[in-house]
Formats: C-alpha cells, sequence, structure tokens
C-alpha cells in the first residue's frame, strides 16, 4: 500500500513538474511584459516617434544595466558591512571606514547616473514632451503610492490635500 502510495506521487510529480516550471517562467516575464506595456503606452502618450523611440530604448537598456550593475556592487558592500559589524570578534575599524567609504562612493555614483539620464531624456524629448513626461510619472507615482503603501502614507497625503485647499 505504501509502495502504491510512493509510486503515485512520484508519477504526479513528473507530470505536473513541466507546468510548474512553464507557471514560474511565466510569473517570472509578466513583470517585465507589463513594464513593456507601460512603456508602450507612456510613448504613445506622448506622441514618440519611431527615431525617439530608438534613442529612448538604448537610453534606457544602457541605464538599466548600469544601475543594475553598481546595484548589485552596492548590495554586496552593504552585505560585507553587516557581516563585518555582526560578525564576532574583533571589529577593525580601518576595514570598517574603508567600506563605508566605498559604499558611499557607489551610491555618490548612482546618483550621478540617474542625474546623467535625466539629461540625455531632455535631450531625446521635446520640452513639451518632457513636461508630459513629468506629469504622467508624477499621476504613476501618486497612484502607486497610495496603492502600495500603509495607513502612514496615505495621513500624509490627506495632510498634503488639506494643505493645497
Amino acid at each position: 500500500m505504501v509502495n502504491k502510495f510512493y509510486t503515485f506521487t512520484l508519477c504526479a510529480g513528473l507530470v505536473l513538474a513541466p507546468w510548474s516550471v512553464m507557471a514560474q517562467q511565466e510569473g517570472a516575464s509578466a513583470p517585465e511584459e507589463k513594464m513593456v506595456a507601460e512603456e508602450q503606452k507612456m510613448e504613445a502618450e506622448l506622441g514618440i516617434g519611431q527615431e525617439q523611440h530608438q534613442k529612448m530604448e538604448a537610453l534606457r537598456k544602457g541605464f538599466q544595466g548600469q544601475q543594475s550593475a553598481m546595484g548589485s556592487e552596492l548590495r554586496d558592500k552593504k552585505n560585507a558591512l553587516r557581516e563585518m559589524l555582526e560578525g564576532e570578534g574583533a571589529l577593525d575599524k580601518g576595514k570598517v571606514a574603508g567600506l563605508v567609504s566605498e559604499i558611499k562612493s557607489l551610491q555618490g555614483k548612482l546618483l550621478d547616473n540617474r542625474v546623467d539620464q535625466v539629461f540625455k531624456i531632455r535631450e531625446v524629448l521635446t520640452p513639451e514632451q518632457y513636461n508630459k513626461l513629468k506629469e504622467l510619472r508624477k499621476k504613476r507615482q501618486a497612484d502607486k503610492g497610495m496603492k502600495d503603501r500603509g495607513p502612514g502614507k496615505r495621513m500624509h497625503q490627506r495632510n498634503a490635500d488639506k494643505d493645497k485647499k
């Protein structure tokens, strides 16, 4: 009886495994598909032409690659700092200070990269398109902020709305 149960479990696992993997793969690409759909919608609202689209796409890919690499390095350094501070044994203040300095440098590079990206985007878009982009981002951020944040965020938003009146 037990042997039949194990056989059944093994067969069920083999039969269902491919669907499980496909579901995970579909779930992994869903955020990317959503992002692409949002970008296409935003481009349509901005009236971006084919040449602008190509330039923006190249900027986006380059920016994401740089941010991802630096972000990964920053995460590794922060983990190393945490391990250093929480580890057992004596702390080497010089090593900690050096690591903190590297973390600050990477944070500065990430900020510089974001600011540089804004300048590059402004070179591609017309002033009207850039202003519209700012409006769309503010709206998207406000919509997302109210949906993804807790009661504290909503309270601050209500207070800000009262101040406007």
